[in-house]
């Protein structure tokens, strides 16, 4: 089944309020940075994201520079600035197109990619790619895995 029949399967037997569901997907698939979601290359997707959210980039970036043009990205200040005052997302059930559109809105306009991961761990429901369960790299970095369990571990 494909991720949006499943979202509306879930989103039709939910009831209002209880449940928290989150599709996530790669970041170049999710991104709405106006630069960086132009690209197609993963890897290049990546690399522009860090230079715009890594702490030390953040950290070095003018608080009002002159020109009025900023080297961070808007979408995960706001991200910040919502999971500071935990208003990241109600109840519901929320596609990567939803989180896209929430991303793209400019009464929220938070990064729809640092949201899902975020919310990752309060959901209800996660949708996404196979991958993420996996391959051991992906589903540590996406915090899907937790720690190791079984026998010896």
């Amino acid at each position: 089944a494909s991720t949006a029949s499943t979202a509306d399967a879930v989103k039709s037997n939910a009831s209002k309020g209880s449940i928290l569901g989150i599709g996530l997907s790669a970041r170049r698939n999710m991104c709405v940075h106006p630069e960086v979601s132009k690209e197609d290359d993963r890897e290049r997707v990546d690399e522009m994201c860090r230079q715009l959210t890594a702490p030390w980039a953040r950290e070095a970036a003018p608080a009002k520079p002159k020109d009025g043009s900023t080297r961070l990205c808007k979408h995960y200040e706001r991200y910040e600035e919502a999971l500071a005052q935990s208003k990241l997302l109600e109840s519901g059930v929320y596609t990567v197109e939803d989180l896209r559109a929430k991303g793209l809105d400019d009464s929220c306009g938070w990064g729809p990619y640092f949201a899902a991961r975020r919310m990752i761990q309060a959901a209800s429901v996660v949708v996404l790619n196979y991958q993420y369960v996996l391959d051991p790299k992906v589903s540590m970095a996406s915090q899907l895995g937790g720690p190791p369990s079984g026998p010896g571990l």
